[in-house]
């Protein structure tokens, strides 16, 4: 099955949501953090920027998005894919505002575990144009397709 991203979905999965958005991450572990407090400023300021899809299926959760550098450079395409079983139970979400361009959004995370069941990275990703029920909507699937595999 194609999807509106152009990736290809596995012949025995099932699509649970798509939603084209920006991507990030940050850690739990606070050498890397502070690493990445560093180096992120530098980037902002440099124009990088991962901007695609979190693609939610009932085996996996794929990251399929395209790196940007210097605001127009379309740098590269990537996919990640990550089992269920390696995601936190829960996903998250905070609702963003910004006072002075009148801008809502709704910040949506979940972790990611490593080999030995630690907290490794949180993956943000933010939905631009939704409203409180369609966020809780989309959180409320996704902790679905999360539970259902744990």
């Amino acid at each position: 099955m194609m999807l509106k991203s152009g990736f290809q979905l596995l012949e025995d999965e099932r699509l649970v949501l798509e939603i084209e958005s920006k991507l990030y991450m940050t850690s739990s572990w606070l050498p890397l953090r502070f690493l990445w407090g560093i180096i992120r400023p530098l980037f902002q300021i440099l124009g990088f920027k991962r901007s695609g899809y979190l693609i939610a299926t009932n085996k996996r959760f794929v990251e399929y998005y395209t790196q940007t550098i210097f605001w127009l450079i379309k740098f590269r395409k990537y996919a990640e894919s990550i089992s269920l079983k390696k995601i936190d139970e829960q996903v998250h979400w905070v609702k963003k505002g910004r006072f002075l361009f009148f801008c809502r959004a709704y910040q949506v995370s979940y972790d990611r575990f490593c080999c030995c069941k630690m907290p490794w990275t949180r993956v943000y990703f933010i939905l631009k144009g939704k409203e409180e029920d369609e966020a809780i909507k989309i959180v409320n699937l996704l902790n679905r397709a999360v539970t259902s595999a744990q």
